[in-house]
């Protein structure tokens, strides 16, 4: 997590009940477009999804990924130009497919990392957007086998995980594709004890 980091939220927001499981982030910025598209890919041992936050201000969006189907999970950041000459950009956050959209004045480009070691089963500050509002990106990777994919193709962390999520991420994660939070909600989740525990 980056040192530096000095958000609305912690760096890090470990979750009682899912497993921490070593893996690694590595993409680039692609082509040559101003402001530009940053790549990337999460893999470790198991299958991945993942959800994507973005925090902008008082509130968080997230979407869920697609369901977990290999050991990698897609990364991106796609910045791309309402009003050139007043530097409004809008923003695409997006973890395994599933994206979140917000917009501010960009400031510069993100300085955004090659490569990092992180970790499944917690929410995780992966990089910021500067600018007028500036925008903070987290992200959660989940192991596959910890979810389970309903009828309508949509996944959900699967008892007896989901015992232990504290409010208000046991909703995100048991319910719904998209949405949004109020970002004191989710701050407390940090600080929140768990109705109980796995056993392992």
């Amino acid at each position: 997590m980056s040192p530096e980091y000095a958000g609305p939220l912690p760096s890090s927001i470990p979750l009682p009940g899912l497993s921490q499981e070593p893996v690694q982030l590595a993409g680039a910025w692609v082509g040559g477009r101003d402001p530009g598209v940053w790549l990337g890919s999460v893999t470790g041992q198991s299958n991945l999804c993942g959800i994507a936050f973005l925090v902008h201000g008082s509130e968080v969006s997230w979407a869920k990924g697609e369901r977990a189907a290999s050991n990698e999970c897609g990364v991106s950041l796609h910045l791309g130009w309402h009003d050139r000459d007043a530097g409004d950009v809008s923003v695409r956050f997006a973890i395994g497919g599933g994206g979140v959209r917000w917009s501010t004045r960009l400031t510069y480009r993100p300085d955004v990392p090659e490569a990092r070691n992180l970790i499944t089963g917690a929410v995780l500050h992966l990089f910021d957007v500067p600018g007028s509002e500036p925008l903070a990106c987290h992200a959660l990777f989940l192991r596959g086998e910890e979810t389970k994919v309903g009828r309508n193709g949509l996944w959900h962390v699967r008892p007896p995980y989901s015992a232990s999520l504290p409010a208000p991420l046991d909703r995100v994660l048991t319910y719904g594709r998209s949405g949004s939070l109020d970002t004191e909600a989710l701050l407390g989740a940090a600080t929140r004890p768990s109705a109980g525990a796995v056993e392992s």
